[in-house]
């Protein structure tokens, strides 16, 4: 391999681990509002969650839970 396509590689992979751990960061733990905006059930509120449109891409994107 040259050397570009080693700068390229070294930085895709970093790339990757930082989008990786900014990914569970973000998702692992509920966003949780300030103040619950329109369309906010008693449950997702409960859940900490801002709205019911988080909590489904939460879902979608986590798999469950």
């Amino acid at each position: 391999m040259n050397l570009v396509t080693q700068v390229f590689a070294l930085i895709a992979a970093l790339t990757h681990i930082v989008a990786g751990a900014l990914e569970r960061f973000f998702y692992e733990r509920p966003i949780v509002a300030r103040r619950p905006g329109p369309g906010t059930s008693a449950r997702d509120r409960s859940a900490g969650y801002g709205s019911a449109l988080i909590q489904n891409r939460h879902m979608n994107l986590r798999g469950g839970t």
